[in-house]
């Protein structure tokens, strides 16, 4: 370990990933996600009925994620340490402070990606990727609202933040230092969104996901974040839609 990472890392957590592992999570991960996404695009090609549709997305969803948990709880028990330690899913000072801090950047975040994406329009710069109606994929009704929401602002935050900034961060931080550790795995976690358009929004949300975990020695922090600033997309969304501008 180097001293740049022992700085920086020594006094956030208790147990720091092996690079090694950290990075055959997030292998999987990209596997993961591209067998979700496949799964996501043919059911809204076939023609099920919205309940049924729902049903279908939401237990691949489990089960995309289900594996990632228990890659994580593998590795946490043949290292010896609980699963929450293993990805810093603990109480920490003025924690709430935190949380509430999280929620306001999110509104800012989201503010910054909907500029960003209002300008590339206004320029027709649109990049390959890029799609201004996350709806599509999933069911219309109720189904496929439940569905839309236990996803994006359930379990993709809460799992995406074990491991990119509960497990790949922390593996990093721990051996190089914490500026590098920050853009690398924010890099890698944007580029994972297979999404050229929303690349740099997104390096810019995973970076500031990044410094809020390193700051409030927390992995709620970012939870909170994220699951805000998903939250925030999907009412933009649903808005735009019914304003028919989507």
């Amino acid at each position: 370990m180097s001293e740049a990472g022992v700085d920086a890392y020594s006094a956030d957590a208790q147990f720091a990933w092996p690079v090694r592992h950290a990075v055959a999570l997030v292998l999987a991960v990209a596997g993961l996600a591209f067998l979700g996404g496949r799964v996501l695009r043919a059911v809204a090609k076939l023609d099920f009925e919205p309940a049924i549709g729902a049903f279908i997305i939401v237990s691949t969803y489990v089960l995309v994620y289900g594996i990632q948990l228990g890659i994580i709880a593998f590795v946490a028990s043949r290292r010896g340490v609980s699963f929450a330690d293993s990805v810093a899913l603990r109480a920490a000072p003025r924690l709430a402070g935190w949380i509430a801090l999280s929620v306001g950047l999110a509104f800012i975040l989201r503010l910054v990606a909907l500029a960003y994406s209002g300008f590339m329009v206004w320029r027709g710069w649109l990049l390959p990727g890029w799609d201004a109606n996350p709806l599509k994929y999933f069911p219309p009704g109720i189904a496929g609202g439940v569905a839309m929401v236990l996803i994006i602002v359930v379990m993709a935050p809460v799992v995406e933040e074990m491991v990119f900034r509960g497990v790949f961060l922390p593996a990093l931080s721990a051996r190089v230092r914490e500026a590098w550790a920050i853009a690398i795995s924010s890099a890698v976690f944007s580029a994972m969104h297979l999404n050229m358009f929303g690349f740099l929004p997104v390096l810019f949300v995973g970076v500031s996901l990044a410094v809020l975990r390193l700051r409030s020695k927390s992995l709620w922090a970012p939870i909170a974040c994220h699951a805000a600033f998903n939250g925030i997309g999907i009412a933009a969304v649903f808005l735009l839609k019914t304003g028919g501008a989507v």
